[in-house]
């Protein structure tokens, strides 16, 4: 069903919502599409009024691919993440391959996952009790086949994983048989955590898919190399993408296009994302017409090391899964209170009871406490978390570790299928980039990998599949923005800028008013800075974090309710005309 609204911030808001949701409630629908909104702001001294959806360029950049140098490849896949090299590596079995980075080959937010990756070992019973915890999860939002396909091919994927020779963790039972070490998480109501090196699984996972990338003669690998935007025809279809390597901009024509850039989080001042993850391949994709779902749904991971001056490291959950007590500046544990599970509640509760507890005690941060656990255990268990925290002083024998939410794993992104799939033909999305509505509205954690390596091998096949040659190609041009003579604005002034709004406004805890006023100072920051031409890639990042900001602000004025990652201190409960997706796209 699609709905036009166009109403004004005012008290007929309301009454338009009221009408809209009756209409939603009356056909029982589970997607509500917002196509084109047009809505007025309030009026605020020295800044313009705009209408929703806030308008965007049709690409970065002017170009006429005639004019452009040029190559060819049957399948190109844009970002190194696991979700993206599984893709490669499958796509490899029967076409060439071109795999685009625009850092080197392992920065990617996986090679940084430390949690580790959920997989239902064991047979039906186990399969079962994932499906069910990821369900409770997600708050009503997950394609629930989705889920269950997913969570049953885990275990014939883990081969896959092992084969290609990635080590997990393991133990000796009582037999002297060598077995997978398995550990557990917030929402997991058992053990099924697969980890690697302690606590860097990511970076095992990403070692052996790196590994058997580079040895694979059918599959060329750019770094540093930075993707502006697809080439989209008439007809809907990708072509391929435009990129710049060496400061040269050029032509990439293929058959199929797979995007795995990764999240979001560097639009949010604190995160525990790697510096690539500046929203690209959501920003291209949107420009391009990809249908966006559930853009408000940004998970918070609630213990990140928060000290000053340093970067902001995660602090697995698991360390609470092996016994580690949330504690305030009074050093009361505070779980308990929130949440019968206690620190082993979903994410989305943790991060927001130590919200709660930093303002009532008037601090920056809570505290982690492990002192009562065996500290040759933790080295062994954790190796990264100890020696992050005996980097900075902390003796985790008779000290607290400070910590604190930040913005995490991005659950909103690319409308894809079960193979990765989008609206746009032959353009596929996996990983973190794409939204399969299998976390729903909370992301059950290590579930990220699992579905990123399912998703991702998926896609690969079918993009291989599926593919029919292109042909002789057409030249595309797109006349893009105007360059702007008269423009001098600090980029990472303004970059900072739309972090610390995105921070404040559209963080853990939101409402109405604060997300208006950030729709206005964003609309103010768009109108100068994404309708200009730039050469560089930190300001492309700008103006993809620009592109990206602004629906999911819309979005998250949208869905009036509180929902897994998404709370409104204005609408604190969960409404059931809500239990529904928010798809955007860009208006034509």
């Amino acid at each position: 069903m699609f709905f036009l609204i166009n109403c004004t911030f005012n008290k007929s808001y309301k009454l338009f919502v009221i009408l809209t949701m009756l209409l939603i409630n009356a056909s029982r629908v589970h997607n509500y599409t917002i196509g084109v909104i047009s809505m007025s702001s309030p009026s605020q001294p020295g800044l313009k009024s705009f209408e929703l959806p806030l308008k965007v360029p049709e690409t970065l950049i002017p170009y006429d691919t005639r004019k452009l140098p040029q190559e060819y490849v049957e399948i190109c896949v844009i970002g190194s993440g696991a979700a993206g090299l599984c893709a490669a590596l499958e796509a490899s079995k029967t076409r060439s391959v071109l795999v685009i980075t625009k850092a080197e080959f392992s920065e990617s937010a996986t090679w940084y996952a430390q949690g580790g990756i959920a997989i239902a070992i064991g047979g039906i019973k186990n399969e079962q009790s994932h499906i069910k915890d990821t369900i409770n999860a997600g708050y009503g939002l997950n394609d629930i086949d989705i889920v269950s396909e997913i969570v049953k091919e885990g275990p014939k994927d883990l081969q896959k994983l092992l084969k290609l020779g990635t080590t997990f963790d393991t133990n000796i039972d009582d037999n002297g048989h060598k077995t997978l070490s398995l550990t557990q998480e917030g929402g997991h109501s058992r053990r099924r955590i697969l980890h690697a090196g302690g606590d860097a699984t990511g970076k095992a996972i990403e070692t052996s898919l790196i590994d058997a990338a580079k040895r694979n003669e059918y599959i060329r690998i750019y770094e540093q190399t930075f993707v502006v935007d697809l080439l989209i025809d008439e007809n809907n279809i990708c072509r391929g993408i435009l990129a710049m390597r060496n400061g040269k901009i050029f032509v990439v024509w293929a058959d199929a296009v797979i995007l795995s850039t990764g999240g979001i989080g560097q639009i949010y001042r604190e995160t525990t994302n790697p510096k690539v993850a500046t929203a690209d391949g959501h920003a291209i994709a949107y420009r391009a017409g990809a249908i966006m779902r559930d853009l408000e749904f940004m998970q918070f991971h609630p213990t990140t090391l928060y000290l000053a001056g340093t970067a902001r490291i995660l602090v697995t959950e698991a360390v609470r899964g092996e016994g580690g007590i949330l504690r305030n500046r009074l050093g009361k544990r505070f779980m308990p209170e929130y949440d019968s599970n206690a620190e082993l509640a979903p994410r989305d509760i943790v991060s927001r009871a130590c919200i709660s507890e930093m303002q009532k005690t008037g601090d920056t941060n809570v505290y982690l406490d492990v002192t009562h656990l065996d500290i040759e255990k933790l080295r062994k268990r954790f190796p990264g978390f100890t020696k992050t925290c005996e980097k900075f002083d902390i003796d985790l024998t008779t000290e607290l570790v400070p910590v604190r939410p930040t913005a995490h794993y991005y659950i909103g992104g690319v409308k894809v299928d079960i193979n990765g799939k989008t609206n746009i033909e032959r353009l596929y999305a996996v990983g973190e980039l794409a939204c399969s509505s299998f976390h729903g509205a909370n992301r059950l954690g290590s579930n990220s990998l699992l579905e990123a390596v399912v998703i991702g091998l998926r896609a690969g096949e079918c993009a291989a599949n599926e593919m029919g040659s292109i042909g002789k190609q057409k030249q595309l041009i797109s006349e893009g923005p105007k360059k702007r003579e008269d423009f001098d604005a600090d980029i990472d002034d303004l970059t900072n800028a739309v972090k610390s709004l995105m921070w404040n406004m559209m963080g853990v805890i939101r409402e109405k008013e604060g997300l208006e006023k950030a729709l206005i100072r964003l609309h103010s920051w768009m109108r100068y800075a994404l309708f200009n031409v730039f050469n560089e890639a930190k300001a492309w990042e700008l103006q993809n974090m620009l592109t990206i900001a602004a629906p999911m602000l819309e979005s998250a004025l949208k869905r009036e309710e509180s929902r897994g990652v998404h709370f409104r201190s204005d609408f604190p409960e969960m409404n059931d005309k809500f239990n529904i997706h928010i798809d955007l796209f860009k208006p034509k």
